[in-house]
């Protein structure tokens, strides 16, 4: 018995390779029955067509649309140039979204302490208040990148002080642990997520660790003042709101306070900007942008610099000795958000196969990743 072939029209077929990201002669390059579905030369089958959603990342029923659903980003997507938000960032909001929106209800459902300081912040509060209000939640000193070895260092400090505060934090740089869709730092460098009891920030694990910090500390910003919101790129903050100015303001004033900056600096050179980067666990950017804000250098100066360094060649990642995947894993989800989730599963209140897909895990894996986590779980009891 033949498969019975499906009508589907060719624009839902064309939208759904346009939405992935690809050209139709580039999809039809490498599949080349998708051609003769394009000409009208032959139908799908029920198979072929399931086989040709889920290479595109489309829901199987949109196909049989008669026109494309309306699909936007959750957030504010500030990017230079504009553009639409990549199918991979939107993706990845919407699992962040789902983990956020059970997460909340757990927590207000077992009497489980929230965060105070979601949106206590106004942007007309003064930057220098707001980072100390930082400092105090995070439990900061103002040198506190001094004592810090790394770069490295200097995040797993800041994302242990949020989520012990109450903010859960992803570094990833792609769809949950989906390698093959990577997510551009051109693309996305993080956004944030607000929500009363479980606040979300996302960075991108793909990004250069010096603009990590800079990501962490903005995005932690607009949860302070209870605005959602994801940046792209480094331009994109030119042409965004006055919320998105003010969190990038505080983000380079709380990592390079006025006071430190002026003991260390001793003039305008290329040492100096780079061993003082190293020393706040900033880019070499953030520390010309201070310069140029306290006089220390002009504007013309400052941007000078940007287009040098700009310039410059991106130096060789080195991807030797990755971490275990249970700590790349514990990264990319949040620690405290599976905390939370196999306390849940433990304690019968989720479903264990509902809270592996949540984790995005398999249940070995699942399992494996907690391993010992549970017994520091002392907010989820």
């Amino acid at each position: 018995m033949k498969p019975e072939r499906l009508d589907i029209k060719k624009e839902m077929l064309i939208w759904a390779v346009t939405r992935y990201g690809l050209s139709v002669e580039e999809y039809a390059q490498k599949n080349p029955a998708f051609s003769k579905w394009i000409n009208e030369e032959r139908k799908p089958t029920f198979k072929q067509l399931e086989e040709f959603a889920n290479s595109v990342y489309v829901p199987l029923g949109y196909l049989f649309l008669d026109e494309p659903p309306v699909e936007t980003v959750p957030i504010p997507m500030f990017r230079s140039g504009g553009g639409s938000v990549s199918l991979n960032v939107m993706d990845e909001v919407r699992k962040v979204q789902e983990r956020q929106e059970w997460l909340s209800s757990y927590i207000e459902g077992n009497g489980i302490e929230a965060p105070s300081y979601v949106g206590s912040i106004a942007t007309d509060t003064p930057i220098e208040t707001t980072c100390q209000t930082i400092r105090n939640i995070l439990g900061l000193s103002l040198d506190w990148a001094f004592k810090e070895y790394s770069m490295g260092d200097a995040i797993r400090k800041l994302v242990t002080r949020m989520e012990d505060s109450g903010t859960m934090v992803c570094i990833n740089n792609m769809v949950g642990n989906n390698i093959f869709r990577k997510i551009s730092v051109s693309d996305c460098r993080g956004f944030a997520l607000i929500d009363k009891n479980a606040p979300f920030i996302f960075v991108n694990g793909g990004d250069a660790q010096v603009a990590q910090t800079f990501t962490l500390i903005h995005e932690f910003v607009h949860v302070l003042i209870g605005y959602e919101s994801g940046v792209g790129d480094e331009d994109s903050i030119i042409n965004s709101s006055d919320d998105e100015r003010y969190c990038d303001k505080v983000a380079a004033h709380f990592l390079v306070p006025e006071g430190l900056f002026r003991q260390v600096w001793t003039g305008d050179t290329e040492d100096v900007y780079t061993q003082l980067a190293r020393r706040f666990k900033v880019s070499r950017y953030t520390i010309a942008r201070r310069a140029a804000e306290l006089n220390f250098i002009n504007r013309a100066r400052q941007f000078q610099l940007f287009a040098i360094w700009k310039n410059e060649p991106i130096p060789h990642k080195d991807n030797s000795g990755h971490p275990p995947f249970r700590t790349m894993a514990l990264r990319r989800i949040s620690p405290t958000f599976m905390i939370h989730l196999s306390n849940a599963a433990h304690a019968n209140k989720i479903l264990y196969l509902d809270a592996y897909r949540l984790a995005g895990l398999k249940g070995d894996t699942f399992h494996n990743v907690v391993g010992d986590k549970r017994q520091i779980a002392r907010r989820s009891t």
